[in-house]
């Protein structure tokens, strides 16, 4: 669907990205992928890009700066001669512009937030614009539905409203060239985005309660999906729109039905049968979720869990020096235990120091068989395929 496609993607820190999910469905469908990094995050983009299937340029770039917008033309003029499309997942807002009072946010930080969120992809589509090929490219922006005012998102969603316009005047500008600008507008999704927002389970409690479709909040894999169409021929028609990835949310005016909680209830026995087989990424996307929460979910090798315990103490204390923590970790997440698709093909055994951890790794995962073993400490738990 992407076979040789030259894209840029920006907005990649970690693995439970939203952006890593494009990067990653993009190269197995085909692409060529450069992330962009903002500067003081270069060692985490770094570090996920090593996750990708195949390595990926790694390139500074701070939108909100000219100069870096220079660098970023010369390295393509210089490295890719062409460009075919872009996924812009960049969005800031000081804390004041995003939770708190509405009415006394200063001018300075809701200018930032306007700044970083919404000329950036104007900034970015200037970048497409001069590198696309006479056949044309795409431009995909990351959205958050702004139709109507949630909780707590504040001048975010003012500025997601205006990224919405931008994103019209761009497909009208745009289009003579054959480059198309669409908008997804996902249901909220727990990334490293969503824990700088105050109070963000109101807006998962919302979507649970309302969408016509279960909503997994901890999936971005639809986004991936929907993204990646995107960017591609087959949606070469398609400019000007928001495609709303939200399991219907949008379209209902109030819950008709109860949802069962794609969460998981928080006081579930171990041992419980759920669903659907675990996949590979959604096990290390729970560990990042976890540490989103300040739980650190470091992955060791090995199988002593003396050894490893040290090894995990040290690093907790490097990373979390004055969080409260737990260890969570597990013996094996070597690819034998997945099948091509990431399915879970062997039991996998995780080793954790505290009950709530329990609770929050079978929240966090979701849809698995989860058994609690007989053993000394740390509990052991126990992930099998799903049998049906």
């Amino acid at each position: 669907m992407l076979a040789d496609k030259r894209l840029i993607i920006t907005g990649v820190v970690r693995t439970d990205s939203i952006a890593y999910a494009v990067a990653e469905h993009a190269q197995r469908a085909g692409a060529h992928v450069l992330l962009t990094a903002f500067p003081r995050d270069h060692d985490l983009t770094a570090h996920a890009a090593q996750a990708l299937p195949r390595p990926a340029a790694v390139l500074d770039v701070d939108f909100t700066r000219p100069t870096d917008l220079r660098h970023l033309a010369d390295h393509i003029r210089n490295d890719w001669a062409r460009v075919d499309g872009a996924l812009h997942a960049i969005g800031f807002a000081p804390r004041d512009a995003l939770g708190g009072d509405f009415l006394t946010a200063p001018y300075e930080q809701v200018s930032t937030a306007f700044h970083t969120s919404t000329y950036t992809y104007a900034a970015l589509a200037s970048i497409v614009r001069e590198f696309a090929p006479p056949t044309g490219g795409a431009l995909v922006g990351l959205d958050f539905d702004a139709a109507a005012a949630w909780p707590v998102y504040n001048w975010m969603g003012v500025c997601k409203a205006a990224l919405e316009s931008v994103n019209r005047y761009l497909a009208r500008d745009l289009g003579p060239q054959r480059i198309r600008a669409n908008l997804i507008a996902a249901g909220p999704l727990h990334t490293r985005a969503a824990t700088g927002i105050p109070g963000f389970t109101r807006l998962t409690d919302a979507c649970h309660s309302q969408a016509p479709l279960a909503w997994d909040p901890h999936d971005t894999a639809p986004v991936a999906d929907t993204a990646c169409f995107l960017l591609s021929d087959l949606a070469r028609a398609i400019t000007g729109e928001i495609l709303h990835i939200d399991g219907g949310y949008h379209a209902m005016a109030a819950a008709s039905h109860q949802q069962p909680n794609p969460l998981g209830a928080a006081d579930n026995t171990a041992g419980q049968q759920l669903r659907t087989p675990p996949t590979r990424q959604r096990l290390l996307n729970a560990f990042a979720t976890l540490n989103s929460y300040g739980i650190a979910a470091l992955p060791a090798e090995g199988t002593d869990p003396g050894t490893t315990r040290t090894r995990l103490h040290d690093a907790i204390l490097q990373r979390f020096p004055a969080a409260l923590c737990f260890y969570v970790f597990y013996t094996a997440t070597q690819d034998t235990h997945f099948d091509p698709d990431g399915h879970l093909q062997q039991p996998l055994t995780l080793y954790v120091s505290d009950d709530k951890v329990i609770r929050a790794i079978h929240a966090a995962l979701n849809q698995v068989d989860l058994h609690a073993l007989p053993g000394p400490q740390p509990d052991t738990l126990l992930l099998t395929p799903h049998q049906g």
